[in-house]
């Protein structure tokens, strides 16, 4: 019976995903902006659960963010922030009716 490997290295992802010869500098540039798969970093190595990969992936093939079940980022969070008090969605200021 073949080994059940749990976590996989960079190199496991790039190769997996067929991402080329700059596949880990995307894979870093991802981790640095909160983007892509759940990932721990042990020691100086960084490895990524298969399942969170598993995971990650069928949630952006669905249409991704957090309804698709990826993680959402933290781009996401600037686009849906709630307006300041006093300030509508709209950007308007209420109507002052006290006239």
């Amino acid at each position: 019976m073949a080994e059940r490997r749990v976590w996989a290295t960079p190199a496991d992802l790039v190769e997996w995903l067929q991402l080329g010869e700059k596949g880990e500098r995307k894979l870093r540039e991802m981790r640095q902006r909160g983007e892509g798969p759940r990932w721990v970093k042990l020691g100086r190595d960084v490895r990524y659960a298969w399942a969170d990969i598993h995971a990650y992936y069928a949630g952006a093939r669905l249409g991704g963010g957090a309804a698709g079940g990826a993680p959402a980022t933290r781009s996401d969070a600037r686009t849906t922030a709630t307006p300041a008090p006093g300030v509508f969605a709209g950007g308007r200021q209420p109507m002052d009716d006290s006239r």
